[in-house]
């Protein structure tokens, strides 16, 4: 599965609508986005990146697929830049934001088991994990709830379809706490260093001014592309741990044979990896297109 735009915003659209940017983007002249982000339209509409949010709350995989086959729906994790903190047409569980943060989290709830429903439930309580204080972790919570609703919704005699999307492996790359330190000794040492790594500005003379014109890497730049490397793998092990357990769950439940998994993702603009230690630009703009968001996409017809 691939996305037309790049930028992360455009690419969910097109996803959960299954409509190409163009017809879900806000029109050049009677509807201007006053800002990239977050911004609203000339009407005073919701828009971010361009995209017309109404074009895409309004229009959704779940809001035929419940009006044209009666699933079930359940929306979990990452949707629009500009999350609504309300249930959107189609969808019957809501947990959703529009990235928010790895920790001391929130999500706009409506239908979960075992939360009241809120425009902001805020995710902040502290706990102890190896001697240590910890936060609730958005990759953990997206997939504990996304999984005990499937398998809520999977004794039904209705079929379902979820929607799990992870702000993972989004900048700013934060672990879990079970994972902030792990490295398996297989893995690389460093981010990879192909032939263009660093390559002098003279052989980039012809190429492109913004290419042309970033200066040499220092060691400083190199050592956060490697930490932002490596934690950028470390924040994807909870992803996999997610994927996993969603997996096994619809398994243990006899539906695997009915089920489909689609799996996407779409970089974001990753402008701001080392910003926190001062590096210059050039290493932000060669760590571009490295970090993407995770979907997955989870329809099943089965029925009890």
């Amino acid at each position: 599965m691939r996305c037309a735009p790049p930028p992360g915003c455009p690419s969910r659209s097109e996803t959960v609508t299954g409509r190409y940017l163009h017809n879900v983007h806000t029109p050049p002249v009677e509807k201007q986005c006053n800002e990239s982000y977050s911004g609203q339209d000339d009407a005073g509409n919701v828009c971010c990146m361009h995209v017309d949010e109404v074009l895409v709350n309004n229009y959704t995989m779940a809001k035929y697929m419940k009006e044209q086959k009666g699933y079930t729906s359940g929306m979990f994790g990452k949707y629009l830049n500009n999350c609504p903190d309300t249930a959107q047409p189609g969808w019957d569980a809501w947990f959703a934001n529009g990235g928010g943060n790895y920790y001391n989290t929130s999500f706009a709830v409506e239908g979960i088991e075992g939360l009241s429903d809120a425009r902001n439930y805020q995710f902040n309580t502290p706990y102890q994990y190896a001697g240590e204080t910890a936060w609730p972790y958005s990759t953990a919570l997206i997939g504990n709830y996304s999984i005990a609703w499937i398998r809520k919704v999977a004794k039904e005699s209705k079929p379902w379809f979820a929607y799990i999307g992870y702000k993972a492996a989004h900048a700013p790359f934060q672990p879990s706490p079970w994972y902030k330190d792990y490295w398996a000794p297989s893995w690389p040492a460093m981010a990879p260093r192909p032939p263009s790594w660093n390559c002098s500005m003279e052989s980039r003379a012809k190429h492109h001014p913004n290419i042309a014109s970033q200066y040499m890497l220092t060691d400083n730049a190199a050592s956060c592309i490697d930490d932002c490397f490596k934690n950028r793998w470390r924040t994807l092990m909870s992803v996999d741990d997610a994927i996993k357990d969603t997996i096994e769950a619809v398994d243990q439940l006899g539906q695997s044979n009915n089920t489909y998994f689609l799996y996407s993702s779409e970089p974001p603009d990753s402008e701001t990896l080392c910003k926190p230690r001062g590096i210059c630009s050039c290493a932000r703009a060669r760590l571009r297109s490295h970090a993407a968001d995770v979907q997955v996409i989870t329809a099943s017809n089965s029925a009890s």
